[in-house]
């Protein structure tokens, strides 16, 4: 039993994260702008232990692409912000995670959006990114 529970409690202290908990998925929508055939970054995910250490990096999934551009999904460092979901604040802490990028088409300009999904450890967000392109 002594072996039963300390698994238990190590498999908690693995399972905080920064962005979602368990229950219906967690739903935000991401404005960002850029201009024609410029990358930008939507948003960069990361998980993080109760003790701000490293988690494992978010799997995320394009469920809806755009329509006048490409997505891709990169590891990348980040400075932790505040936390959504009521996450444990680690603030300021540089951990790696998946970074959302997007390149709009060349000529293109207007409001391109798509959604994706981010699978935490313990919970999921279906985000949306809603990207103005300027001429």
């Amino acid at each position: 039993m002594k072996v039963h529970a300390a698994a238990v409690l190590a498999a908690l202290a693995l399972c905080t994260v920064a962005h979602a908990q368990k229950g219906t998925p967690r739903e935000h929508t991401w404005q960002r702008s850029t201009t024609a055939g410029q990358e930008v970054r939507i948003f960069t995910y990361v998980q993080q232990r109760s003790d701000c250490s490293q988690g494992p990096d978010p799997v995320v999934t394009i469920r809806t692409k755009p329509a006048h551009g490409t997505v891709s999904v990169r590891p990348g460092a980040v400075t932790v912000g505040p936390p959504r979901f009521g996450a444990v604040d680690c603030s300021g802490r540089t951990l790696s995670g998946q970074g959302i990028w997007f390149v709009p088409e060349a000529g293109f300009s207007g409001t391109d959006q798509f959604d994706y999904e981010v699978q935490f450890t313990n919970g999921v967000a279906h985000d949306t990114a809603m990207v103005e392109v300027k001429p």
